[in-house]
């Protein structure tokens, strides 16, 4: 069995095989989540950028507390990653990219 993505073939298999689990990783600029990568979130204020802190994730999402409402975020990517956008979090908890 054959598998095609792009019209390029990603793998063949020789005979049937048992597939546990699949994985998809979309291609990105590396600006997303990941894990053992270092993470420092920032929220704006009339003084300019405070941090709320440098974590490492640990899984695909990075969590933080005591988070303003309200606010301009930006989430830094320390490990890797170039082309960060910062966003707003509306009412239902929508994340807006700008």
């Amino acid at each position: 069995m054959t598998y095609i993505l792009q019209d390029k073939t990603i793998i063949e298999f020789v005979r049937p095989e048992s597939v546990a689990r699949v994985v998809c990783l979309p291609r990105s600029d590396g600006n997303g989540i990941y894990p053992e990568n270092r993470y420092e979130l920032f929220y704006y204020t009339q003084e300019g950028w405070k941090s709320l802190g440098s974590k490492i994730a640990t899984d695909y999402f990075v969590d933080y507390e005591n988070v303003p409402t309200g606010c301009l975020y930006w989430l830094r990517n320390w490990t890797t990653g170039q082309e960060e956008r910062v966003f707003t979090v509306d009412e239902d908890g929508e994340i807006h990219f700008w």
